[in-house]
Formats: structure tokens, C-alpha cells, sequence
């Protein structure tokens, strides 16, 4: 799941990844579908059937609580902090080593959505879910 919160001026809107993605997905051996209600874009890959959603909201003072409830209800770890690649690619090892391969299967569909979402501008890109780098007394003590 991809969250892109926009401030004024931003050049976002999710027609535009739709259009781009469905081009560049298009080209992979899964069959893909989109649908799109409001700000709120649904990829889904058929066979295997997985999901990604994209959705951009407008929120200039980054609170985000309907998120952080979602995240909360579904089990799933949000940290709250912008995503990047190299934390995506992060994000994607540490579900993998908790048992979580499956988002592993995906990780080139996630770049490509991830780096659709930066070409715009005023946009923060989140996920989820996310981790923060463990500090080092997780590592010590978790022996």
C-alpha cells in the first residue's frame, strides 16, 4: 500500500500513475487490473491475485490517524516516516526474514509504482507497512 500526501501547488493525481503504470505493467507476464475510486488506485495482479493500493490525500500537517488505524487493524507495522527506495528495499528484506515472502515475489512492481510516485512534485511517498532501523539495543538484546 502506497500513501502520497500532497501539499499545495503538487502536480499529483492518480490518473496520471494509471496511465503510466498500466503501460509499463503491461509489458509483464501478469494480467493486470486497475480501478480507480476517487484518490484511491487498486492494482491487482491476477495469478496469482495480489493487490497493491495507491492512494493520494491532501493533508498539510501530516496527520494521518485513519492510516495509522488501518494499519493498526490489519496487523500491519507503520512507523509513520517517507518512504525511499532504499527503505522500501529495506522493508521488503525485513518481511522476508519474518516469514512474509510474498511481498518479495513483487518488489519490481513496488519500485516501479514507488518511482511513479516520486516524478511528481510536493508529494510525500509512505507505506505499508514500514519499519524503522531497529536501534542497536534491539540487537543486543534480542539475542
Amino acid at each position: 500500500m502506497f500513501l502520497g500526501v500532497t501539499n499545495s501547488g503538487t502536480d499529483a493525481d492518480t490518473n496520471v500513475p494509471q496511465e503510466r503504470l498500466n503501460k509499463l505493467l503491461s509489458e509483464r507476464t501478469w494480467p493486470v487490473k486497475f480501478k480507480r475510486v476517487g484518490e484511491l488506485l487498486s492494482i491487482t495482479l491476477v495469478n496469482p491475485d495480489f493487490c497493491f493500493y495507491v492512494a493520494l490525500v491532501k493533508n498539510e500537517n501530516g496527520e494521518l490517524p485513519d492510516w495509522a488505524d488501518m494499519a493498526k487493524n490489519f496487523g500491519l507495522k507503520w512507523d509513520k516516516g517517507p518512504v525511499t527506495a532504499t527503505r522500501l528495499q529495506r522493508i521488503i528484506e525485513i518481511l522476508e526474514r519474518n516469514g512474509e515472502p510474498e511481498y518479495n515475489i513483487y518488489r519490481e512492481i513496488g519500485f516501479t509504482i514507488l518511482n511513479e510516485l516520486e516524478k511528481f512534485t510536493q508529494l510525500k511517498v509512505f507505506t505499508i507497512p514500514s519499519f524503522r532501523k531497529r536501534r542497536i539495543w534491539h540487537k543486543i538484546f534480542s539475542g
